[in-house]
């Protein structure tokens, strides 16, 4: 967030971080991940689309859902019968401290990086693994 200055992006409003844990950003291999953080439209990309705009109280989920990011992506909901809540198809953690309530919103932890592909069309996404 700092090296894309983006927190400045985060003051005033209210909002939802689906925030990855540290596992998921050991899934990326190293120099995927610096060229990624390097290139300013690609860390902006990725960081608008773990972000929505309001709180989402992910427990009254019970079915596919989109939501709109603070880019110009919605993003997909879900209650999978095997994985619980999913974003995008990649799990929320579920368990005592996976989130966090704070005066301005609430924070989700994911087991994945949601990466943008931006391909030819920079607003077009498709979301995947690392």
């Amino acid at each position: 967030m700092q090296r894309c200055g983006f927190e400045e992006r985060l003051r005033g409003g209210t909002f939802t971080l689906l925030a990855p844990s540290d596992e998921a950003f050991l899934k990326i291999p190293p120099s995927r991940l610096e060229k990624m953080f390097n290139d300013p439209a690609a860390c902006t990309a990725m960081l608008e689309n773990h972000v929505i705009p309001h709180v989402m109280c992910l427990p009254v989920i019970t079915e596919e859902f989109k939501a709109k990011s603070i880019g110009p992506q919605r993003v997909g909901f879900d209650c999978d019968p095997d994985k619980g809540h999913v974003v995008e198809g990649h799990r929320v953690r579920d368990g005592e401290g996976e989130f966090l309530l704070g005066g301005n919103g609430v924070v989700y932890v994911l087991d994945d990086v949601l990466i943008p592909d931006r391909g030819e069309d920079p607003n077009a996404f498709v979301y995947h693994n690392a």
